[in-house]
């Protein structure tokens, strides 16, 4: 029987070299915060990134509308009287005269209008406002409260390609002046309710707008005639037959409405003619409007043009 030696502690079989150990490089000292609520707050310290290169070419921006292709749906299918109409609300008027042309249309007090002659009062304000110069992007102002002129106005003056302005009546002097001057009104159509403050502002104002005052029967009040021709003759000076044309672009400018200016001068916000007939037809849908609906307008119409219900 043979005896295995024990081994002593602390050798091994085989004998090792000696392992020399690398000096452990200083660590950089990392920046000191500037109190202890940054030092919580400081993020690690990373290694920066080379700034990105810029492309020589950089990628142009997408076309909102492209070339036409060689797809056979792009070839004689262009757009012509037949097949094409641009969008806008005085369709609308233009229906309802002449589907329902004895059905009321307009209620003011003991005043009644009928489809049709609500729609002949918008082409002879239309005619007249054309034979006093107004054409395609003219402004035509107005200060009326929820009045039959307000709602011929809406449809009147985009018959002659113009854009109506709504003055706020609740504003000062001041901020009409400016409205006017900015939207560079060439006619104002005012009621007497609101001559004082807009004598003033046509004196502050630049701008010298034919100025035509709306006597409303229906109120009676003591303001002044600040202009020098009547609404109502106005109105009556223009054509019935008058021929309105269609926008020929349904992204022309239909309405021309201020802010109230509260922190600097008033900003103005353009309406076309596209974005006011869908704005129309979901109105309809959103209020759940039957047919032949009486509807009760409290909201002033100056008010982002009564968002759109008066078309």
């Amino acid at each position: 029987m043979v005896k295995r030696k024990s081994k002593r502690p602390g050798k091994s079989r085989a004998a090792k070299a000696p392992v020399k150990k690398k000096k452990a490089k200083a660590a950089r000292p990392a920046p000191k915060p500037a109190s202890k609520r940054a030092a919580r707050r400081m993020p690690a310290a990373r290694p920066r990134k080379a700034a990105r290169k810029q492309p020589a070419n950089p990628r142009p921006a997408p076309q909102l509308f492209k070339a036409k292709s060689q797809s056979p749906y792009d070839r004689d299918l262009d757009r012509n009287a037949a097949n094409y109409q641009s969008l806008t609300p005085m369709t609308f008027l233009e229906r309802a005269a002449a589907v329902f042309p004895e059905r009321v249309a307009v209620i003011h007090g003991s005043q009644r209008l009928t489809y049709a002659e609500f729609y002949a009062r918008t082409r002879k304000l239309a005619s007249a406002l054309s034979r006093a110069g107004i054409r395609r992007g003219d402004t035509v102002a107005v200060m009326l409260a929820n009045t039959p002129p307000m709602l011929e106005a809406h449809y009147g003056v985009p018959m002659t390609g113009g854009v109506l302005n709504t003055l706020n009546t609740r504003l000062d002097a001041t901020a009409i002046a400016f409205m006017l001057d900015h939207g560079d009104a060439k006619i104002l159509i005012t009621d007497r309710e609101f001559a004082p403050t807009i004598k003033q502002a046509l004196k502050l104002a630049k701008v010298k707008p034919l100025v035509i005052d709306y006597d409303d029967r229906e109120f009676r009040q003591t303001g002044e005639f600040v202009g020098k021709i009547d609404y109502e003759d106005f109105v009556e000076s223009g054509d019935a037959d008058f021929e309105w044309s269609y926008p020929d672009d349904e992204w022309n400018a239909i309405a021309l409405n201020y802010t109230s200016g509260t922190t600097g001068n008033p900003k103005g916000v353009v309406f076309h003619h596209r974005g006011a007939t869908l704005m129309g037809y979901g109105n309809i849908l959103a209020a759940g409007m039957g047919k032949h609906p009486v509807f009760l307008w409290t909201l002033p119409m100056f008010h982002c043009n009564g968002w759109c219900f008066p078309w």
